[in-house]
């Protein structure tokens, strides 16, 4: 789930335990979370018209500092998984599960890969496992993504080392440049000295 000023994602796990005892057409609430810096709670219901069909949704919990014409937008994902027998959770589920990691994979840039978006990645990653795949197929290029933020790290190191090198290189030539000055300035002197050593001995004769 992502606060809409925010790319920060952040999970809530609901665990329903004792699924069948729930009546149809009953409304049953999660505990109230905080995501976003907002409280929230997950509803399902089951369907008494169709049969095995069940309802979940997300929705806000109103507190006292709520003002009228309250709203805020926000992108978030429920995922439904049976506990029982992962077989039995919708191929609907299962391929929303891994278009969303391809997806992620196809649209990030090497870039992007910041804390955020490798957490973000993780999860993903980690719920499509709950579905039984056989993801060897997957896991290289999920793992190489997950190292990226590594790379671009000593990428950056390297770079700083470049930079620091560039700046040593000028520094040396810079103290080159100094060198033959003093060179030249030495030589000067020695010059000065030499012909009033020399004038001396002139004016003594």
């Amino acid at each position: 789930m992502e606060h809409e000023q925010s790319t920060k994602f952040e999970k809530f796990t609901w665990k329903v335990e004792n699924f069948s005892k729930y009546n149809t057409d009953v409304d049953v609430y999660s505990e109230p979370f905080i995501i976003g810096g907002y409280p929230w709670k997950i509803i399902f219901n089951q369907s008494a018209y169709e049969v095995g069909d069940i309802s979940v949704y997300l929705s806000a919990v109103e507190t006292a500092n709520m003002s009228n014409g309250w709203s805020r937008h926000v992108k978030f994902n429920l995922f439904v998984v049976n506990q029982i027998d992962n077989n039995e959770s919708s191929i609907e589920e299962k391929k929303y599960a891994l278009g969303r990691v391809l997806y992620f994979l196809k649209t990030r840039k090497m870039k992007d890969m910041n804390d955020i978006a490798c957490k973000e990645l993780q999860i993903f990653w980690e719920e499509l496992g709950h579905f039984g795949f056989d993801l060897t197929w997957l896991e290289p290029h999920v793992q190489s993504a997950l190292g990226m933020k590594r790379f671009l790290e000593k990428l950056k190191e390297v770079e700083k080392l470049k930079d620091n090198e560039a700046l040593l290189e000028l520094e040396i030539m810079r103290m080159k440049a100094k060198m033959v000055a003093l060179e030249i300035n030495l030589h000067a002197v020695k010059d000065l000295l030499e012909a009033e050593e020399f004038e001396g001995i002139w004016t003594l004769n």
